[in-house]
């Protein structure tokens, strides 16, 4: 897909606008656009992986392009599912803003798979109040699952919200924030910035390093910045963890 748009398209289950099944690769690049699709999974795009083939999952990359104002059950712009640790989804120089989850995942939901994001924004931009990424309970931006795993490198994640946990990331998977900036994302619960998951839904690994701020975001309840349940590990280097005075 190149230069172009999906606009305003409905599936009953998964992929509002694109559903890409085992074996596919799917390219969405060069200023395209994905907006205002709606889906049970996935409102944007769907990538599928078959269960009795666990080595050819499908493959999708988004490059230079939009995805906005899409709405889902799960993952309101993007469903990503793979084998454990297979890396099928990769994200650089990308927009990711005003998508909504009607329970988890407000803009991506990856499932046991492995993502990467680089120079892209996840909800709002810098100096704006309006864009972010909402989800309904867990995850307004970005979540990881179990067994999965996600890279952010040199990326600003602002303006999301959690209904619960996890104001800007979810994960109960490993997630790893580099050169990244994550601020002013709200949860009604706890970890506004990070939501580490702990026993009961699978051991998570966060490490925050490069020169990353996570700041200025704000739970009801715990952990403002970060919040790390038990049996699982926090690892920051070079990195500012700061909120608000309230």
């Amino acid at each position: 897909m190149i230069n172009s748009i999906f606009f305003e398209n409905t599936a009953k289950q998964h992929g509002g606008a694109v559903y890409a099944g085992s074996y596919a690769v799917i390219t969405v690049r060069n200023k395209s656009q994905i907006t205002g699709n709606t889906a049970n999974y996935g409102g944007g795009i769907y990538q599928h992986y078959d269960e009795t083939d666990k080595t050819n999952p499908s493959i999708i990359a988004v490059a230079d392009s939009t995805i906005s104002n899409n709405t889902a059950n799960y993952g309101g712009a993007l469903y990503a599912h793979s084998v454990t640790g297979l890396g099928v989804l990769t994200i650089t120089n990308s927009v990711f803003s005003g998508n909504t989850s009607n329970n988890d995942g407000g803009a991506i939901y990856t499932r046991r798979a492995g993502s990467t994001i680089t120079n892209s924004q996840i909800g709002r931009p810098e100096g704006s109040s309006e864009g972010g990424n909402n989800a309904a309970k867990l995850g307004g931006g970005l979540y990881i699952t179990k067994e999965g795993s996600c890279t952010v490198t040199a990326s600003y994640i602002a303006g999301n919200s959690a209904g619960t946990n996890g104001g800007a990331i979810y994960a109960t998977g490993s997630v790893t924030l580099d050169k990244t900036t994550v601020t002013a994302n709200p949860a009604q619960l706890s970890g506004a910035g990070v939501y580490g998951g702990g026993v009961s839904d699978g051991n998570s690994t966060i490490t925050i390093q490069g020169g990353s701020t996570v700041s200025n975001n704000i739970a009801s309840v715990n952990g403002g910045g970060v919040f790390v349940n038990a049996y699982s590990a926090l690892n920051i280097t070079d990195a500012s963890i700061a909120s608000p005075k309230i």
